[in-house]
């Protein structure tokens, strides 16, 4: 849809933006999802392990999304 695209759009010019200030930017993409999934996939983003991730979309429904 036209409002997802615009969501994944700021989302990447964030990224684009901040990213050299350290600041990182990602979109998560649901589909009929667990809580418990969401839970550990917005987990993982805040931890230190992901402070590199950044600009992305990720998937956190098992495949279930589509864009």
């Amino acid at each position: 849809s036209a409002s997802k695209a615009g969501l994944l759009g700021l989302s990447a010019a964030l990224a684009k933006e901040y990213g050299p200030c350290g600041v990182t930017s990602n979109a998560i993409l649901l589909g009929e999802t667990p809580t418990s999934e969401i839970t550990a996939t917005v987990i993982y983003l805040a931890s230190d392990a992901a402070a590199r991730v950044n600009g992305q979309e990720i998937g956190a429904g098992g495949g279930d999304w589509a864009r």
